[in-house]
């Protein structure tokens, strides 16, 4: 009764029926990483922040179609269809504060991998997407989370803006260097930009890196205490 949204990892198979267990969501890897048992419990919504940050652009409720959700929570807050296959990632962020999560780290649904029936979304519309997807988490951050209540969602809100900048900054290198691998290796090589787009999305690599050990801390300082 006190969850509005029960969330739980899928088994993944092939198109035979193989698993694959390389392929593993959000939630999978938490409870691999909090070695979490069969135990349910809810997620407060600082440690929700913090995973939904921490894989962005990927989302904490991987795929509602292994969810549960409270129909009149869900009725009252319709998906949003402007973020394409970003829209679980959008749902998630844009009502976290006022959505009790429940995780259940039982894998009770399979979902097959498959070929896409429809075509892939663009670059660019990939770009504009992400880049709403982030504006959300800033939106979220600064309405719901702010003033901080004490120290700890100080220090995360803080984390939470610097890493929504690095990740804008590493999708645009990243987008660069997808640029330049288009065209002839020879130029690909003697390309000042192309080099110059790769060390940035380096350096956006290791401040990412940096930004993903504090938010794992606080991952880890909440799932401690839910357990508990």
């Amino acid at each position: 009764n006190m969850a509005d949204v029960v969330i739980s990892p899928p088994n993944f198979i092939n198109h035979e029926g193989k698993p694959i267990p390389s392929l593993q969501w959000p939630l999978e890897r938490c409870i691999n990483k909090y070695n979490i048992t069969s135990t349910p419990f809810v997620l407060e919504p600082c440690a929700v922040l913090s995973l939904s940050l921490r894989y962005l652009p990927m989302s904490v409720l991987g795929s509602s179609a292994s969810n549960l959700y409270r129909g009149k929570h869900l009725r009252d807050r319709p998906f949003p269809t402007e973020f394409g296959v970003l829209g679980d990632a959008a749902w998630g962020i844009r009502h976290l504060a006022d959505t009790r999560f429940a995780v259940v780290p039982v894998f009770d649904s399979t979902f097959r991998v498959h070929t896409k029936a429809y075509n892939p979304e663009s670059a660019e519309r990939m770009r504009v997407i992400f880049e709403a997807l982030v504006n959300e988490a800033r939106t979220l951050i600064n309405e719901r989370f702010t003033p901080a209540r004490d120290q700890d969602q100080s220090a995360l809100n803080q984390t939470g803006h610097r890493y929504l900048t690095i990740i804008s900054e590493w999708w645009v290198a990243r987008e660069a260097i997808r640029r330049h691998r288009g065209t002839p290796k020879r130029k690909w090589w003697m390309s000042l930009s192309g080099w110059s787009a790769r060390f940035h999305k380096a350096r956006m690599n290791f401040l990412l890196a940096q930004c993903q050990k504090t938010l794992d801390r606080h991952v880890s300082q909440n799932i401690r205490s839910a357990k508990e």
